[in-house]
């Protein structure tokens, strides 16, 4: 069946023939579940596999899976996007290369300079190189199989299929490979199309003559080792060659006969490299862009865009000092370099701090990349403008950026972690679900994505993506920390300290997840655990606040008020504005007396969150413990009109009010109490009080049988009870309560009020 025009899947949508080999067709097809601007073009190698075992299915998919992990793995290899069987057919789905075949550059007629040659020995080597080092076994290099791509112009590998393997191979294959990339070079430099130069003339030495821009010593030895048909003359492996090209390069460079063309086609390999460094850092794959940029570097050590790409890279993985290093360096050597000041900047901000100013470096970043030149720019600009608090036009400069390049996955995490900070966790939730659609293999989506789910509640689905960036980065602490997050809002305090301790054996030095391990131990009640922890926590992390900040808290729930109160002055040190510590800090402070420091705390909290309902109220309370009446009555009224439901608040208010003897008024307050809270003890016993001072004696009589309804033993019910019994001449009522009255007090130990309630019934007695 001819599948031109169906669609596979129900996602891949066949457009044409590219061309047949055996059993393998290859299509051309649009994946159709890419959203919008982000659709894309890609190959579909069909196998025809009609008589197929379940073995050769089996074999199938795990050489599919082998080629899907070593394509990420690999820049100058097609991406793997998929793979399925249908129809005794097996598809793999890839990238699509387009770019001119390497044969075709060979066919020009012309001999290249030492220098291309050079390059292109580069080139092929570090392709086998890579594939070396990711452990895969490549199939013999074919010239057919090579093509320049016309996205970046690198040499690249297409028809991935038949490139690699899926069985071993001994050692004669390696220098097979060796000997074919060493006959693509002379057919280069002799400007002789490979099945036109003879192989006797190869192997005999006699291409030198045919090479007349050859006559560097060094190369010449180099095409010679790679050719030798004796193993003990040729390369041990495809690493050895790859590094003995490498190391010519500069010796191109600065060797005094070096042409303009050497220094060109060397400055046109560091692009490459540079260009391929930050391919690799705008999909998350650090490692890799940092080895690019490495070889860079080792190139040109001055080129300011692979210190700026490299400082990325290491600031993404956490090596903020050698970030810092980088971005200094770009701009000692670039001072119009907004990047790099911008990048100098989120390194001093994320942990080194060598008496460098943040804030002057985004500023003048910013002010540098006023008219951003790629897209990477923009995220950077974007940067700037979010650690300046700028958060709308941080956004607008990642949605610029996102425009440019719809699959820059560096543009798209950093857009739905702002969005996220904003609240707007449905927008973040959209950007982190594109990272992965363009990535399936990017841990730090699936880490973003999870916390996001977490805030919604959606933990299980938190825990899938938790576990599959683990799965896909095994050392990535920070995931086993925010794991340990979820599980702590889900209550699970066991398996929140075990991903938290994970977390720290992994990084002895993580502060965070010691500081979080040890809100657990708190939360249990184990606060001399929690203690060494928080103190390990600031001990490697000095400016910790929230360490600080739930130290305060540990402290003050063991009753060490002053060594709470000295946590919390050091959070608000680190950070004036952390108002929950000006709270915490003023109730306090309200516990040890100290009332005017504890008013002056609450109004901070109050100036920087004005619906603060208890800072309100805390203050009012401790307003008139100084008897300032007026300042408590109108925090008060303020909590009311915050929230009118606040029970305490209309009985603080109820209180003050009859301790000036508006008692009416209070009944009022202490009625709306009751009606909010049925149960409300206090409120009845003190309206009760209220309505015995304004002579209603019955309704005093009831609030406190009410009150004694609630709680039994409570005693001031019982003696303001008997009190009115008395008055209204129920000697024999009055005598009961009292008597209850005493015990209760005396069971309080409060002897001296026992006495006098006794002295109080034998003036009763006496006087019947």
């Amino acid at each position: 069946m001819n599948p031109i025009g169906s669609t596979l899947q129900q996602r891949y949508q066949i457009l044409e023939q590219l061309g047949q080999k055996g059993v393998i067709t290859t299509y051309l097809a649009i994946d159709l579940q890419i959203p919008g601007n982000l659709q894309l073009k890609c190959a579909i190698h069909c196998h025809e596999l009609p008589d197929a075992t379940t073995d050769d299915w089996d074999r199938a998919v795990l050489s599919a899976q082998t080629l899907s992990k070593l394509s990420r793995q690999i820049d100058r290899l097609p991406t793997v996007y998929g793979y399925f069987a249908q129809e005794q057919a097996f598809y793999l789905v890839r990238e699509l290369v387009v770019g001119v075949p390497l044969r075709q550059e060979l066919l020009a007629d012309r001999a290249w300079t030492e220098s291309q040659v050079v390059m292109l020995l580069a080139d092929l080597l570090e392709v086998l190189h890579d594939i070396d080092r990711a452990g895969a076994i490549p199939a013999p290099v074919s010239l057919a199989q090579i093509v320049r791509r016309n996205l970046d112009g690198k040499l690249a590998l297409i028809n991935l299929p038949m490139a690699i393997g899926s069985c071993q191979r001994d050692p004669v294959p390696t220098l097979y490979d060796l000997r074919q990339v060493g006959e693509i070079a002379i057919a280069a430099a002799t400007g002789i199309a490979g099945s036109d130069l003879p192989l006797t003339t190869i192997q005999s030495g006699k291409w030198q003559k045919l090479a007349p821009k050859i006559d560097r010593p060094e190369l010449i030895a180099i095409l010679d080792r790679l050719i030798a048909s004796n193993p003990e003359q040729c390369y041990p492996s495809i690493s050895a060659a790859w590094q003995a090209v490498v190391s010519l390069m500069p010796q191109l460079l600065i060797h005094q006969h070096s042409r303009a063309d050497t220094r060109t086609e060397i400055a046109r390999h560091v692009q490459i490299l540079v260009d391929r460094g930050t391919e690799f850092y705008e999909i998350g794959d650090c490692q890799q862009a940092i080895a690019a940029y490495d070889r860079a570097l080792a190139l040109d050590p001055q080129c300011v865009d692979a210190y700026c790409g490299r400082g990325n890279a290491l600031r993404y993985l956490g090596d903020y000092s050698g970030s810092w290093d980088d971005f200094d360096t770009a701009v000692r050597l670039d001072p119009e370099q907004g990047i790099a000041y911008i990048g100098r900047g989120l390194a001093t901000c994320f942990g080194h701090n060598p008496n460098s100013n943040p804030s002057a470096d985004f500023q003048h970043g910013q002010n540098l990349l006023a008219q951003p030149a790629n897209a990477i720019a923009y995220v950077m600009r974007g940067t700037a403008k979010a650690q300046l608090h700028n958060n709308q036009g941080a956004i607008a400069d990642y949605t610029t950026a996102i425009e440019l390049n719809p699959r820059l996955v560096v543009a798209h995490n950093n857009r739905g972690n702002l969005l996220q900070h904003l609240g707007d966790l449905d927008g973040a939730l959209a950007d982190f679900n594109i990272v992965l659609e363009i990535d399936a293999q990017s841990p730090i989506a699936y880490n973003n994505r999870a916390i996001i789910y977490t805030q919604i509640g959606q933990f299980s689905a938190a825990i899938a993506d938790y576990t599959k960036a683990i799965e896909l980065q095994p050392g990535f602490v920070s995931v086993y920390n925010n794991l340990g997050n979820t599980y702590c809002q889900m209550g699970d305090y066991a398996a929140a300290i075990s991903e938290y301790s994970q977390a720290v054996a992994f990084d002895p030095e993580f502060a965070v997840a010691y500081s979080n391990r040890a809100n657990i131990h708190r939360i249990q009640g184990d606060f001399a655990t929690a203690l060494r922890d928080y103190d390990r926590a600031i001990s490697l992390d000095a400016d910790l606040i929230i360490a600080y900040y739930n130290r305060g808290i540990c402290h003050r729930q063991i009753g060490n008020h002053q060594a709470a109160i000295d946590n919390y002055t050091k959070t608000l040190a680190l950070d004036p504005q952390y108002f929950h510590a000006y709270y915490h800090r003023g109730n306090a402070r309200q516990y040890l007396g100290d009332h005017h420091g504890a008013i002056a705390d609450y109004t901070q909290t109050i100036y920087f969150d004005p619906n603060h309902l208890y800072a309100y109220y805390n203050r009012a309370i401790t307003r008139s413990e100084i008897s300032d009446i007026q300042g408590a009555m109108e925090d008060l009224e303020q909590a009311i009109e915050l929230d009118p439901t606040f029970t305490l608040a209309y009985y603080q208010r109820g209180w003050l009010l009859s301790t000036n003897d508006e008692h009416q008024y209070a009944i009022f307050d202490y009625q709306r109490a009751i009606e909010l809270t049925p149960d409300y003890l206090d409120a009845y016993y003190q309206m009760g009080c209220s309505r015995q001072r304004l002579g209603d004696l019955s309704a005093a009589l009831a609030d406190f049988s009410q009150s004694i309804d609630i709680d039994a033993n409570y005693a001031p019910a019982y003696y303001q009870r008997g009190k009115i019994y008395n008055q209204l001449g129920d000697r024999a009522g009055a005598i009961t309560d009292y008597h209850k009255a005493a015990n209760l007090y005396l069971d309080r130990g409060d002897s001296k009020t026992y006495q006098q309630i006794l002295q109080i019934v034998d003036r009763i007695v006496a006087g019947g």
